[in-house]
């Protein structure tokens, strides 16, 4: 659940006025976390215990990294892919890129297929909605192949898990890569399906440590050492990359 503020805030930063939305999250473990709208407004995003004043005063404390923050990450939206869902158009998959091959829908048809060189789509129509939708059952069905397969493999590598493979969901997100509930159930976004493997290997190892650990501790990080110890490069280039993967 997200809880938003229903004012305007605005943080005064080295003489500029730049207004932020306060988003308050249940999930969130860090005291704040900052982001941008689709604008390229200031979002801050906070867990429901922190006070306003207490967020005003952080952001006050760092101006400096805020103007930063919101240069760098515009500058990396400049870069971001805008698709047109047409024949030839190369997509992401698995890091690379490969060319869409639009062919007639007929009846009994598989979804989509890979032949390793392109990504063939059966469709109704070539409207760009049309095949943006084919496009994404497509991403699915591989997602959840390929992320069963890594998933399987980081739990016989995971002692804790016990020898048994948790249940997987495919549900597209946002901002959320991938996330573990306390059942057990972990979900994964589909857009990881676009990331080169070593990212999608170490989403599908973050949770399967949540498994064990359901916060962002030291026995967490213990755990993570342990199971995938590149996990710090990892983290890096996927805070880089995530926007163009999750472009649409």
């Amino acid at each position: 659940m997200v809880l938003r503020s229903k004012h305007s805030n605005v943080i005064n930063c080295q003489g500029r006025e730049i207004p932020y939305e306060l988003v308050r999250r249940r999930r969130v473990t860090r005291n704040l976390y900052l982001d941008l709208d689709e604008k390229g407004g200031l979002r801050v995003i906070v867990p429901q215990r922190v006070s306003e004043r207490s967020v005003h005063r952080a952001l006050q404390a760092r101006q400096g990294h805020i103007l930063d923050f919101m240069a760098r990450e515009r500058e990396k939206r400049q870069v971001i892919p805008s698709y047109q869902y047409r024949q030839g158009e190369k997509h992401l998959y698995l890091g690379a890129s490969y060319p869409l091959v639009l062919s007639a829908l007929q009846r009994g048809a598989p979804g989509g297929d890979f032949d390793g060189a392109k990504i063939v789509l059966p469709v109704r129509d070539r409207e760009a909605g049309t095949v943006l939708e084919a496009l994404r059952r497509w991403y699915r069905h591989r997602a959840l192949q390929h992320f069963q397969l890594r998933l399987e493999h980081f739990s016989a590598e995971a002692e804790w898990v016990g020898g048994r493979v948790p249940p997987l969901r495919i549900r597209r997100m946002k901002r959320t890569t991938g996330s573990c509930s306390r059942s057990g159930l972990i979900t994964m976004n589909p857009h990881m399906v676009k990331a080169p493997p070593f990212l999608v290997d170490y989403v599908i190892a973050h949770e399967v440590c949540h498994l064990q650990e359901h916060n962002h501790g030291p026995g967490f990080y213990r755990l993570m050492d342990g199971l995938y110890p590149q996990w710090k490069e990892a983290r890096a280039e996927l805070r880089r990359d995530w926007l163009i993967y999750r472009a649409e």
